[in-house]
């Protein structure tokens, strides 16, 4: 069992650090920053697909009914983030994308931004998050 999870978690970190340096980082801050601003079409997380063929995914909007949801997302993001090997990417792209938030006024919930980088201080520490907060 301890010999299947830790080959698991290696395969996992392999997979999602093989791709281009930093596109893990992106696409996570990318998603990261659509659950934050609360743009997505459809009430709950769901996959759909149009009529080319293509699968689409729709994150949930954050307003005061689906919190608890967008918390449950942010702590799924944070999940994958903890396998993350360019983390200082993340902290780029993710500092980038909150200043566009904050000075276009396009954060769903100042809550849950709040809640998100509460979240990366506990798993990185202050020194981290010092520039997010």
């Amino acid at each position: 069992d301890c010999n299947l999870a830790i080959a698991l978690k290696e395969a996992f970190e392999g997979f999602l650090n093989s791709a281009a340096p930093n596109q893990a980082a992106k696409l996570l801050a990318r998603y990261m920053d659509i659950l934050l601003r609360g743009d997505g079409t459809a009430p709950a997380t769901q996959l759909t697909q149009p009529s080319q063929g293509d699968l689409q995914f729709s994150p949930p909007r954050v307003n005061e009914g689906n919190k608890e949801d967008t918390e449950v997302h942010i702590k799924q993001a944070l999940q994958i983030f903890r396998y993350l090997a360019a983390k200082d990417a993340f902290e780029a792209f993710f500092k980038k994308d909150l200043a566009r938030r904050l000075l276009l006024q396009r954060s769903a919930c100042r809550e849950m931004e709040h809640y998100a980088s509460s979240l990366l201080r506990e798993e990185c520490g202050a020194a981290y998050t010092a520039g997010i907060e």
